[in-house]
């Protein structure tokens, strides 16, 4: 089988073997890889492009990178994106780790991995003008430049020259609940269908998306958007259901249409919601399975049998930032015995971030090549 064909026979329960994948691979794991930053991975080392305002050298660097990664990995499955467009505000450094554009500034933040942008001309209601648009504003579909799926056409296209037949999997995380302002958090309670309109609008938004990254090749779309912690899911599973399951439900049977495969993503313990995350969204898998949260493959095979494909469950929390390579090679072999080979695909638990040791990085690898004898 192609790495392709091997992602779409797992979710039929046929693969010859049980596919590997990550989402992300973040420094210092992917410098061990590359030897370099990656342009995909690494936001200091993005910014330095768009400074000198070489969008073109990004648009490549990207591409190379990212298919560099999956082949060495030996991934199946190569996840890709849109990118800024070409027209973009070319921004300047202020500080460390702080540039400023003609509209804010763009922070970012080391210790979480994570930039932010800080309007300079801050909203006078925040509140006000969301409810203003979601009660007052008919939804206007997104238009996206041709020149926002460059990176995605560049990857394919090096795909193609190193004859890498690898799935292509894209994000569309439009279902916040975990990063709500307090505003919105309230509205659950207080004003719940306007936050179902909100949703709405997000897998409207996402449906856009999605049928753009299908034309372009896209064969998984990851949905969803972190809801839970480990004591379960931040609002009650009512609210779940009535007020963000119809849009989740909505985008899953759109994509669906369009002939995508559709995986469910949050981290957290999902228990209470499970079957209306699984189930009643109608997707065909589940990705993020957090074990350190109490989601075990041997359980939820118990509960779901074949009807979903599982998309994980390798511990990046504690496993691969405090344990030792043989600790991770140990649950690697577990965790592939657990899968038993049908719909599963390896992967952890969320990504491969910032806080994962090199070295259990690639004991992970390696675990995965010797279990097939690769």
């Amino acid at each position: 089988m192609t790495p392709r064909e091997r992602i779409i026979s797992a979710f039929r329960g046929t693969p010859d073997r049980t596919p590997l994948f990550e989402r992300e691979v973040k420094s210092p794991s992917v410098r061990e890889i590359l030897g370099k930053p990656s342009a995909v991975d690494d936001f200091p080392y993005k910014m330095e492009f768009l400074e000198a305002g070489d969008w073109e050298g990004l648009m490549e660097e990207m591409a190379d990178d990212a298919v560099k990664v999956a082949e060495v990995c030996g991934f199946d499955m190569i996840r890709l994106g849109i990118n800024i467009p070409r027209d973009y505000e070319r921004p300047r450094r202020i500080g460390n780790s702080l540039w400023e554009t003609e509209s804010g500034y763009i922070k970012y933040l080391p210790e979480s991995d994570m930039d932010m942008f800080i309007p300079k001309e801050k909203p006078d209601d925040e509140e006000e003008n969301m409810r203003r648009w979601l009660l007052e504003e008919e939804f206007q579909e997104p238009k996206f430049s041709d020149d926002q799926f460059e990176f995605f056409r560049r990857a394919k296209r090096k795909m193609g020259e190193r004859g890498l037949d690898l799935a292509i999997m894209c994000s569309l995380y439009t279902f916040p609940v975990a990063v709500l302002p307090s505003y919105m958090l309230e509205w659950f309670l207080r004003e719940p269908q306007l936050l179902a309109e909100y949703y709405r609008r997000q897998a409207l938004w996402a449906m856009a998306m999605g049928k753009r990254l299908i034309e372009e090749g896209a064969d998984v779309l990851g949905i969803g958007g972190d809801l839970a912690s480990d004591k379960g899911p931040l609002i009650s599973p009512a609210c779940y259901r009535e007020v963000l399951l119809p849009a989740v439900k909505m985008l899953s049977d759109y994509l669906h249409s369009l002939g995508a495969l559709v995986i469910h993503a949050s981290d957290g313990n999902l228990w209470p919601i499970i079957d209306d995350f699984i189930l009643g969204a109608g997707v065909d898998g589940y990705e993020e399975i957090d074990k350190a949260a109490g989601m075990e493959i041997p359980l939820l095979k118990e509960k779901f049998g074949d009807r979903i494909t599982l998309v994980g469950n390798v511990d990046c929390r504690w496993l691969l930032t405090q344990g030792k390579p043989e600790e991770v090679k140990q649950a690697v072999r577990r965790c592939l015995d657990e899968g038993g080979g049908r719909r599963h695909i390896l992967m952890t638990s969320n990504v491969i971030h910032r806080g994962v040791k090199p070295e259990n990085f690639i004991a992970y690898i390696e675990a995965y090549r010797e279990y097939y004898g690769l």
